[in-house]
């Protein structure tokens, strides 16, 4: 049997980011290289490698090499550069000479729509020039760069680019910070996404007041650690933007009653990342927190990430019982692996969220053993991960990963302790000799 062109293209889309196995399948024949080969240069990632190793065997620089062909030139929409950006090696004055070359490469990637800039080091004017050819891309709509790009020789170069709908700054500098006002303001017909992220401490009460008029026309918003702002700045920069559809925020505790929460009411995705937090009032603040955020807001997805795993567990009862009975009828994702909530509140979740998808908490062995009954009604639940606080060494094998997914037909991927099980959709040959579609459990990730 022959498929259609239609087919084999669909299939081959499930390889997009295999390299390998798109290199492989760009040499099977004709149609195969077709359908292939835009799929494997629609990303160049080039790494540039420090001294002790060979630049030879460096992942990337052959897909780099040949995507400045005019055949290949069309296919590119994403390009990231790292590593080390020194063009001379110290120890054996043997040039990069790839670096030189990048520029021109960014000029000839007509269709180029998404730069990530994030060099380890850098020396000279790599990085400059390169920021001055990308003002030549016409398709170029997000930009992604870490303090080493800005630099105030290269500020001036960069805040020329226009047209962008996505910036991202990775521990925004203060000159990058002070030009970000008058950039926005250039692009308020173009632009839906800020992220600034990492530290930000240098983002100011005074930055951020003057930066909020040219944010109103945002949808998606992240703001970084910057222990100079304020709940009460943080609250009244939100105020004003209504657009607002995804928001990502790092929290740290502060003393003083928290100022009135505003008002999103175009809120799907909340993101809260947060650091160790010592006892149970600063877990209850952080709940307060967000409920006061997110209280206005049709929410979809909730977000909690602890970056310490450090410290006691610490309930989030009252914050998960706040989310379910408020967003029960938007919400389908819950997020909050270090968070953890006792048995009762677990059912009362899953009893009210019936829209529910994707499910990660902290909780205890009684919990797990009762979730399958709990979730028989949950027709929408897809994934779901428990890290089981009360049982460390805790694993699961495939015989009883098989019984919760007989009553809960609508999962396909369970995990317990960082040991994942997905279910999925396997071609099975009958005794006649036909095949037939049939699920199978296979193990995704052990526990590292």
């Amino acid at each position: 049997m022959i498929l259609p062109n239609e087919l084999i293209e669909q299939i081959i889309y499930f390889l997009d980011g295999d390299i390998q196995t798109l290199s492989v399948c760009a040499v099977v024949c004709h149609v195969f290289n077709q359908i292939s080969t835009p799929l494997l240069y629609k990303r160049i990632h080039v790494s540039p490698p420090n001294i002790e190793v060979a630049w030879q065997d460096t992942l990337g620089r052959k897909p780099f090499a040949t995507s400045r062909l005019p055949s290949h030139a069309g296919y590119i929409e994403e390009f990231t550069l790292d590593g080390d950006l020194t063009k001379i090696r110290p120890f054996r004055q043997m040039s990069i000479s790839i670096i030189d070359k990048i520029p021109g490469a960014l000029q000839a990637w007509r269709n180029l729509r998404k730069v990530t800039l994030k060099p380890h080091q850098a020396s000279g004017t790599a990085l400059q020039n390169i920021i001055k050819a990308l003002r030549t891309c016409p398709s170029l709509k997000s930009i992604t760069v870490n303090d080493l790009v800005m630099g105030e020789d290269i500020v001036p170069d960069l805040v020329e680019l226009c047209d962008l709908e996505e910036i991202t700054l990775l521990n925004p500098t203060r000159d990058i910070l002070m030009a970000l006002i008058d950039w926005i303001g250039r692009m308020r017909s173009t632009i839906t996404a800020l992220h600034l992220l990492n530290n930000c401490g240098s983002l100011t009460p005074g930055i951020l007041r003057k930066l909020t008029p040219h944010l109103c026309i945002l949808e998606s918003l992240s703001i970084g650690i910057s222990y100079s702002l304020t709940d009460a700045d943080i609250f009244s920069c939100l105020s004003e933007l209504p657009k607002l559809k995804s928001l990502q925020l790092q929290y740290y505790y502060q003393q003083g009653s928290l100022p009135p929460g505003p008002t999103l009411l175009s809120l799907q995705s909340l993101t809260v990342c947060y650091d160790l937090l010592i006892g149970k009032y600063e877990a209850v603040a952080l709940s307060t927190w967000i409920r006061r955020i997110s209280s206005s807001s049709p929410l979809e997805h909730l977000i909690v990430r602890c970056y310490d795993s450090r410290g006691r567990t610490l309930s989030f009862d009252g914050l998960l019982l706040h989310v379910a009975h408020r967003h029960r009828q938007s919400l389908c994702s819950i997020q909050m692996p270090k968070a953890h909530v006792r048995t009762r509140t677990l059912h009362t979740l899953l009893q009210i969220c019936g829209g529910l998808t994707d499910l990660s908490l902290n909780v205890a062995f009684s919990a797990l053993k009762s979730f399958p009954t709990m979730a028989t009604e949950c027709h929408n639940l897809r994934t779901v991960s428990f890290d089981v606080c009360d049982y460390q060494g805790l694993t699961i094998d495939k015989a009883n990963v098989q019984k919760v997914l007989q009553l809960v037909p609508s999962l396909r991927s369970f995990s317990v302790n960082n040991v994942q099980w997905k279910r999925e959709w396997v071609p099975l040959q009958t005794k006649d000799g036909t095949i037939v579609p049939n699920f199978a459990v296979t193990l995704v990730r052990h526990k590292e």
